[in-house]
């Protein structure tokens, strides 16, 4: 491993959360994960990976806190010299949602949206009428798209890009390549159809739970990455820790040690987009 180049490229971390259990309502919190990450919790967490800004995104919590969530870490954001900016959630059936974008609009680290995703049998969610609108307006603020989205939405996510090829779209997680070969093989097929969208990137993180063993390591996790790679093109790829989620599996560091491993033969211009350039020109660092 040429751990030398990779470890004197500063870090962007692309994906990150923090919480406190009596703060907001964050009803999927369970297990290891139900108790407090601190933002001086992320400081011990990151100790030693050359960490230069993150960004922040929003964390799942229940529909009446997302504004609270928004004004809470944009303020908080101007005061911490690590958290460069913040992706907050919107929902996009909520007719105020246009004036939650301009009151915040006047806030340098707002950077992008995820937009709650209301998923019903039967239904394109990212395809009906106010999704199409709110991606067209984070396309005008030239603000980026997050998508939480699972393998079976990916197609869908690139008739969303096609129909919004002025908005930036941001694929969180790889898009969820799953464990299991058969999940393994319908997510490559539909990764390659999304990246053929010039418009969508892809955060390479939250996979360290996608082991087959349950056990992340690079042999497990290389052809994810590869894969990803290969279908966008290093050029389109951005770090992210998902801390503290990655936590259940792997710590940070130990995710990031993993990566450093897989992509060792990478050239550095390769390795320095991954971990901090795509990040800074996607999101307007």
């Amino acid at each position: 491993m040429t751990s030398s180049v990779i470890d004197y490229i500063n870090i962007i971390d692309s994906h990150f959360h923090l919480w406190t259990t009596t703060q907001f309502d964050r009803p999927w919190l369970s297990g290891a994960l139900a108790r407090d990450f601190t933002r001086e919790d992320y400081e011990a967490a990151t100790r030693g990976i050359s960490l230069e800004a993150a960004i922040y995104v929003e964390s799942g919590v229940t529909a009446e806190y997302r504004y609270e969530e928004s004004e809470w870490i944009l303020e908080a954001q101007q005061k911490d010299a690590i958290i460069a900016g913040a992706v907050i959630s919107i929902d996009p059936l909520h007719e105020d949602y246009r004036d939650v974008i301009a009151t915040f609009s006047s806030h340098s680290g707002l950077k992008g949206v995820r937009p709650a995703i209301h998923r019903q049998v039967g239904t394109s969610p990212l395809l009906n009428e106010p999704f199409l609108q709110l991606a067209k307006n984070l396309g005008e603020a030239n603000l980026c798209c997050d998508l939480l989205v699972g393998r079976d939405e990916l197609q869908e996510a690139a008739m969303l890009a096609r129909q919004r090829p002025d908005t930036r779209f941001i694929l969180d997680h790889c898009g969820a390549p799953g464990r299991e070969s058969k999940d393994r093989a319908l997510w490559e097929m539909a990764l390659a159809v999304l990246a053929q969208c010039p418009n969508v990137y892809c955060k390479v993180s939250g996979i360290v739970g996608s082991s087959p063993t349950g056990i992340p390591s690079a042999e497990t996790l290389e052809p994810i990455v590869r894969h990803c790679a290969e279908a966008f093109g290093k050029d389109r790829l951005l770090f992210g820790s998902d801390w503290p989620v990655c936590t259940l599996y792997a710590s940070l560091t130990e995710w990031k040690g993993i990566l450093d491993e897989i992509i060792a033969d990478w050239s550095e211009a390769e390795k320095r987009n991954l971990f901090h350039d795509n990040a800074a020109l996607i999101y307007r660092l």
